[in-house]
């Protein structure tokens, strides 16, 4: 594979670890690194989780969560890999969730 370097991929999941305190700056894991490493989602998603609990936001939270981590969608179209490619490289997590509160206001 050309351009991908695996010391470059570590790093940049360490320092996404780091800003969102699911460890420290020796690498050791948080207290709130160990609740997010309960929930079965990416780290992202698991931090925004624990934030969206505490601002009293959960539900919304959850089906954006679920929305974002899921792999298949009800419109059968959307299961090629050439459909899947246009949507993405046209519409970002942010775009989505504009979306999604935009619906439920």
């Amino acid at each position: 594979m050309t351009g991908f370097s695996a010391v470059e991929s570590l790093q940049d999941a360490l320092k996404q670890l780091y800003l969102i305190d699911a460890i420290d700056e020796n690498g050791a894991i948080t207290s709130i690194g160990q609740k997010m490493a309960e929930l079965p989602l990416e780290p992202s998603l698991s931090r925004t989780l624990m934030e969206a609990n505490d601002y009293g936001c959960i539900p919304k939270a959850l089906t954006v969560a679920a929305m974002l981590s899921a792999e298949t969608t009800l419109l059968p179209g959307w299961r090629s890999t050439d459909t899947k490619e246009f949507i993405t490289s046209r519409c970002d997590k942010g775009g989505i969730l504009a979306c999604i509160y935009w619906c439920c206001a």
